[in-house]
């Protein structure tokens, strides 16, 4: 997904509820105001898990989570590359929030 825009959360990805899986995939360039490729949201109703394997995130901009916005659920990050992502207030690259979780393995950060 590349260069999408979005006026609230998830520039090219929003999800409420239920599991996402994203597998060999490019977020490139996408704006949102939180988590400018990703937000993972509060849904009441259900159980949020995502994992998210073998991907780049490059150059994706959000005032908070510049690639992704964690606010509810698991988030499993494996083998991501995190590359050149802003945010202007908290994680470059990934913000958590306490209903939030999310784990690394094998990722790569650099100059978020």
């Amino acid at each position: 997904v590349e260069v999408s825009r979005a006026l609230g959360d998830g520039g090219a990805v929003a999800q409420y509820g239920g599991s996402l899986l994203a597998t060999d995939s490019h977020f490139l360039d996408n704006k949102a105001m939180a988590g400018g490729a990703l937000a993972f949201l509060y849904d009441a109703d259900s159980q949020l898990v995502l994992t998210v394997a073998n991907c780049t995130f490059r150059g994706n901009r959000a005032n908070r989570g510049g690639a992704a916005d964690v606010r509810a659920g698991k988030l499993s990050l494996v083998n991501c590359l995190f590359k050149n992502n802003t945010a202007h207030s908290t994680g470059g690259a990934v913000s958590a929030s306490a209903e939030g979780s999310f784990t690394l393995d094998a990722c790569s950060f650099v100059g978020n």
